[in-house]
């Protein structure tokens, strides 16, 4: 992952809604959940809501799939095991073998 992505990424989940709302997604898996439940959820408007899925789906964080004119929405496990690995990558061993020099 390059570090721009990363930081896409990072930035998506820099507020607290959207991080709420990332972690409900984490918790229903594959099944997702509708906009309207979502709304219900967070409680807030549609307008809110689509605001705060664009920044996650800009992440790469979140998918959205539309069936007729119902919207669901799925986190991305793929893009979050990617982000992990990042860190552990570029933070985690780049510190580590500063403390073995």
């Amino acid at each position: 992952m390059k570090t721009r992505t990363a930081v896409i990424a990072f930035d998506s989940l820099s507020h607290s809604g959207r991080l709420k709302i990332f972690r409900k997604l984490i918790k229903r898996g594959k099944t997702g959940l509708g906009a309207a439940e979502l709304c219900k959820i967070m409680d807030i408007p549609p307008a809110t809501l689509s605001f705060h899925m664009s920044k996650l789906i800009n992440g790469d964080l979140v998918t959205s799939h539309k069936k007729g004119k119902f919207v669901t929405y799925t986190a991305n496990p793929k893009q979050v095991t990617k982000i992990i690995n990042f860190l552990m990558d570029k933070c985690y061993l780049e510190d580590e073998n500063k403390t073995a020099a």
